[in-house]
Formats: structure tokens, sequence, C-alpha cells
């Protein structure tokens, strides 16, 4: 009984594996992360069960009498119970996979954390090894091109040249690819999952009709609109339409007057959307973030607002008119902000 292993290493050893599964991540293991959890707890509480009952059996087995024989017969079958618990819970830890090093380390005695820390070393020094060998090819294809370009510079010319055009080509794509997800809406273009926050008041939307600088916005008040405005009562919705000629702007407001705008001009349904999407949860959008959702505009107040000039103040008011209960002042605001500059 005295070569069982620890509890604590066993453990290690499914938690290991499923850190260093070669099984594909997908959204679904994160969403399925508690019924893992539970399994595992499970294995651990059987486990240490086991465990105990083996350790009370190696006892009473060191200081046998005649007494002992119900008891040791009970411990028996409790441990081949636990056996058989132990393969019907198999079946969930078929994804998992221990590696055979690990064992090895576990029957030295070591620390199963010396095994990470070895793969994690052996990893770096293979990676080491890889990036010497890439510096080595681009150093032979720099010297290639050069002893080329001596023996056959026409050939080489050309060669250089169609690389260059390819690159170039490959610079535009990358360029159109940043442009399409800088205006990409986070909710993959679908108006119907659209909802304000509680403090968007109104939103409006002005163009100029029948003109190629607002067809963008002609097609998103026919296609997209109808859907924003259903789902969202709680807003004022406001279209100006105009047979002069200006640009086309998409304005969010919000409480305490505070305003957000965008200017669509030549933009599609899809940008627009996008640029409606980012006023409905009280943000902009930044390349590679999240929409930043705290606003100067919305409910917030700099105290550099404030500077020379309180803006609830009403200074046109009698003085002897008693104060308004409700009135909002700035040192009752409820999101004043102290702004460093």
């Amino acid at each position: 009984m005295g070569n069982l292993f620890p509890l604590e290493s066993i453990f290690e050893i499914f938690i290991f594996s499923v850190d260093h599964s070669q099984q594909p991540v997908s959204s679904q293991v994160q969403a399925s992360s508690d019924n893992a959890d539970a399994r595992f707890t499970q294995l651990e509480r059987t486990l240490e069960q086991f465990q105990e009952n083996a350790r009370y059996l190696g006892v009473i087995a060191s200081d046998f009498t005649s007494r002992s024989q119900e008891p040791f017969n009970q411990k028996i079958h409790t441990l081949t119970s636990g056996l058989q618990e132990l393969d019907q819970i198999r079946q969930q830890f078929n994804d998992v996979r221990v590696p055979l090093e690990l064992l090895n380390f576990l029957d030295e005695g070591k620390n199963p954390q010396l095994y990470t820390k070895q793969v994690l070393e052996r990893t770096l020094q293979k990676n080491k090894e890889v990036n010497g060998k890439v510096e080595i090819y681009k150093k032979f294809r720099a010297m290639l091109l050069k002893e080329l370009g001596k023996e056959i510079p026409e050939d080489t010319l050309k060669y250089r040249q169609i690389r260059e055009i390819d690159s170039k080509k490959k610079d535009r794509l990358k360029m159109t690819t940043y442009r399409i997800c800088a205006m990409r809406p986070a909710n993959g273009f679908t108006a119907d999952t659209i909802r304000f926050v509680p403090h968007f008041v109104a939103l409006s939307l002005n163009w100029t009709y029948n003109h190629p600088k607002s067809e963008g916005m002609e097609q998103f008040i026919e296609e997209h609109y109808p859907i924003i405005r259903k789902n969202n009562p709680q807003v004022q919705f406001r279209l100006h339409r105009s047979q002069t000629i200006w640009d086309p702007f998409v304005v969010g407001e919000y409480r305490y007057v505070r305003k957000k705008a965008h200017r669509v001009g030549w933009c599609n349904k899809e940008q627009i959307l996008s640029m409606v999407e980012q006023l409905s949860i009280g943000g902009d959008y930044r390349l590679n973030r999240e929409v930043q959702r705290r606003l100067p505009r919305g409910i917030e107040l700099w105290d550099k607002e404030t500077m020379g000039h309180d803006v609830f103040k009403v200074y046109s008011k009698w003085k002897a008119d008693p104060p308004e209960p409700d009135e909002i002042t700035t040192e009752k605001h409820p999101n004043f902000i102290y702004k460093k500059y």
C-alpha cells in the first residue's frame, strides 16, 4: 500500500493533460467549462475516497486479528465498488491525453510541474533552432540572388520585378482588409440585435434625396431602419430628407444635450449600420479594440466643461425665485468627472 500515488500527483496528471490537450479549442469548450469542472471534481472525490479506503485497509492488514475479518471484507467490498465507479466515469475522460514521460516523472517521485518546465524549455530551444534556420535561408536567398544577378542578370531582374508587383498586391489587399474590418459592425451586419443604451435619447438621419453621396443612407433606411425602430420604441427617430445637396449625417443624441455625429457621405448601408451600432452602445469605434463605452457625450460631465461657465446654471433667472427641487447643478450631477489635463 505504500506505493500508492499521492492524490495531488494523480490530480496533476489530469490537470496537465487538459491544459496540454491536442484537441482543437472552440467556443463549445468554453461554454462547457462548468461541466469539465464538475467531472474533475467528481474524479477528485472518488480518488480521495479510494485512497482513504486503501489506507485504512493497509492499517487493518498490518495488525490483523480474528475480529478484523469483517471490517477487512467491508473495505475490500468498498475498494471494489470504488474501482467500478472509476471504470464508469472513465468514458468522460476520453479526450484527456496523459504523456508517458509525465508518468515516469511521478514514478521517480518528481514534481509534475518539472515536466511542464522541461517541455517549455525544449519548445524554446526548438524555436531558437527554427528561427536560426529561417535566418540562414534568408541569407542563402540573398546570396543566391546576388550570384544569379552576375550570371543571368536579365532573368534575375524580371524575377525581382515580379516579386515587387506581388508584394504591392499583398499590401493593397492588406489595406483593403483593414478598411473592411474598420467599418465592420460587431453584430455581423444584423440590425435586429441593436439595442440602445438607456441614456440614448434620439437618432437623427439627414440626407439629400436622390443623390449618389446619399445612396447608402437611402438603402439603410429602406432595409435596416424599420427593424431598428421596431426594436427600440423608447428612442425618438428623426428623418430629414432635403433637396439641397449636403453631406448625409447620422446624429446620436444623449441625455444632458450631448450629441455625437458621423458624416456618412459615400458610405454603404453596412458602414452606416456599424456607425449606428457604435452610437447605440454609447461609444465610438477604435480598430483592434472594443467599442469605447465611456463618453464625454452621453451622461458624463467633465470639470473642464464648467470652467468659467456653469452649463446647468440659469443666469437669466430672477434671484428672488425659489430654487427648483429637481434642478441639476454641477455639484449634484450624477456623472461629474474630474479630468486631468
